[in-house]
């Protein structure tokens, strides 16, 4: 991942996140509250497609899919007034 920006209208909440990794290692993403960890995870899970910058996967670069993509049913992010334990059980 490198060159990773992210602006929500006029605010740059992303600058120039870059990182590497490697199979079998664990990775942490730290940080204080709103300092955009969930953002980076977004755009990794395809939800945020507009983004500057390169993911790559064994050199090769990818665009996340989004979740409609994916899967049209979990678009919506779940359904509300679900508990998790009705969830789990679905």
């Amino acid at each position: 991942m490198t060159g990773i920006t992210k602006r929500f209208g006029e605010a740059v909440v992303l600058r120039d996140v870059q990182f590497e990794m490697c199979g079998g290692e664990v990775h942490v993403l730290a940080g204080e509250n709103g300092a955009d960890k969930s953002t980076l995870i977004k755009i990794l899970a395809g939800v945020h497609a507009d983004f500057e910058g390169r993911i790559e996967i064994a050199g090769r670069e990818v665009r996340p899919r989004t979740p409609l993509e994916t899967n049209p049913t979990s678009a919506t992010g779940g359904w509300d007034g679900l508990g998790v334990v009705i969830l789990l059980r679905f």
